[in-house]
């Protein structure tokens, strides 16, 4: 267990109170209430937390109570490490199969759900400020080819060898059907 005074403690709920108060949109319409959020926040305020796993559990119980849905979710700093230390490709892009998506974040959104197979390349984790967030890249995307070749049912080190090693194009499909081609070497769509 790794210990945590109270200023630290109410820090972390205070970022992750404002991300999710700036950001989160219920979309799916899942019950989500800002007044909830807040009162929720509020709550876990008053408490003392003498470890960090503490705070996290109350964070992740803050998260389940506030009906958010399950593409949202909090993870600890350990979590965030093991995801962006294999950023081998120096674009900012983590890639896994779908298989491994799922068992790391979720179900994918249902359009997918039906065209993919656990073999397929998705996006996990997009750094901030990285190349591939400057092209557009979002968690959940299905990387279709690089380069003009198909890279579907490829292993994710060979997608990102192909990325890394390239100056092409890469396609990929969003959740609602759309082709995206991004320049490898400029940072807008086509």
């Amino acid at each position: 267990m790794n210990p945590v005074s109270n200023e630290e403690a109410q820090s972390l709920i205070r970022d992750v109170a404002d991300t999710v108060t700036r950001g989160y949109v219920d979309a799916n319409n899942g019950g989500f209430s800002q007044d909830k959020w807040r009162s929720l926040i509020n709550e876990a305020q008053t408490k003392q937390y003498t470890y960090k796993e503490q705070v996290y559990e109350e964070i992740r119980k803050i998260l389940s109570k506030a009906n958010v849905d399950e593409y949202t979710s909090f993870l600890e700093p350990a979590e965030i490490d093991a995801l962006t230390k294999y950023d081998i490709s120096g674009v900012g892009v983590n890639l896994v199969t779908k298989e491994q998506f799922v068992r790391k974040v979720g179900p994918v959104p249902p359009a997918l759900e039906e065209r993919t197979t656990d073999d397929d390349i998705l996006v996990l984790a997009v750094l901030k400020n990285s190349p591939a967030s400057e092209r557009g890249l979002e968690l959940g995307d299905l990387v279709v080819s690089v380069d003009g070749a198909n890279v579907r049912g490829m292993p994710p080190f060979d997608v990102l060898s192909r990325i890394q090693g390239g100056g092409g194009e890469e396609k990929r499909k969003k959740d609602n059907d759309d082709v995206v081609e991004s320049s490898s070497s400029s940072s807008s769509s086509s």
